[in-house]
């Protein structure tokens, strides 16, 4: 596939984000209208959709972080204790992921005798089997490399999420739709534009926005010149996911299609700049020399 230049790049990126932007301007205008009443239709949390959106969906937010300990745990050139510490970062983070999903479970009635204790178990089990490929499977260094690119800035965009989304989680303080199911009434239920409702997490959508850690995807496309070009498909990849995530949770009566869509928009433009500036140029060309260094013909 042809090179793109970054003129190029960016305006496939530009146009990607734009779009995405005009479709969300449209879905809000729809939620001003029919917010509740969508909720109303789709309320089913029993759905395998939407305890998989629950379980699961947050997973792409924190998975760089076992993919930062397993570049680390790949590079033969690290010292061992460095390559250990890679191997503890996954199981760490396969042991946080596990355990939360259990507790989710949990709170649903799923996997009641399922305890935190059989989450860690199986968490280390796997972690074991990934900690092995660096000693099954060769790794080049110089895809190590690219991986730990990715890892270290997947780990700046999850502790963007973290503190953006639970900021105007604050602010807003709209109710929930379940909490409102529970307390037999909607008298507490706001529109999305307004600020300062009754005190709940609703707006914005902490899942939808940890699913859009999918958006990594897009940075294969920058290290990899077999990804080149393939934004747009990566992109569509990414979306499809992040909709299937925002459904499962509007089922799951924990938030309104505004709450998804806002999430949505705002760690698209959060990964956009993230994407769309001078130290991450700098720091990509880096990796990239690096890479370039160790072996001059990558795929």
């Amino acid at each position: 596939m042809k090179s793109l230049t970054k003129k190029q790049k960016n305006l496939q990126a530009v146009f990607i984000f734009v779009t995405g932007f005009i479709i969300s301007c449209a879905l809000l205008a729809v939620a001003a209208k029919y917010d509740l009443e969508i909720n109303h239709k789709l309320y089913n949390p029993t759905h395998l959709l939407a305890m998989f959106a629950e379980f699961f969906g947050f997973w792409p937010l924190y998975l760089p972080a076992a993919l930062f300990g397993f570049s680390l745990a790949a590079n033969v050139t690290y010292k061992p204790v460095v390559r250990w510490l890679g191997r503890l970062l996954i199981v760490l983070t396969f042991g946080g992921l596990f355990y939360a999903a259990v507790h989710y479970a949990q709170k649903r009635n799923v996997l009641v005798s399922f305890t935190p204790l059989y989450a860690i178990l199986l968490s280390l089990a796997v972690s074991a089997a990934l900690c092995a490929l660096p000693l099954l499977v060769r790794i080049d260094i110089s895809v190590a490399i690219r991986l730990r690119f990715m890892g270290l800035f997947g780990l700046c965009y999850m502790a963007a999420d973290n503190i953006v989304i639970n900021i105007i989680k604050m602010i807003v303080g709209r109710a929930r739709y379940d909490d409102m199911l529970l307390a037999d009434g909607f008298e507490s239920f706001s529109m999305w534009y307004k600020i300062g409702g009754t005190g709940g997490t609703s707006l914005p959508s902490g899942h939808t926005a940890a699913a859009t850690g999918i958006l990594l995807l897009l940075l294969l496309c920058s290290l990899f010149k077999s990804c080149e070009g393939e934004e747009k498909n990566w992109a569509f990849v990414a979306y499809a996911y992040i909709t299937l995530v925002a459904i499962g949770r509007i089922m799951m009566g924990r938030h309104f299609l505004s709450d998804t869509v806002i999430a949505t928009v705002i760690m698209s433009v959060v990964f956009f700049l993230m994407t769309h500036n001078a130290v991450y140029d700098k720091a990509l060309q880096k990796a990239l020399a690096q890479a370039q260094k160790v072996n001059p013909s990558p795929k």
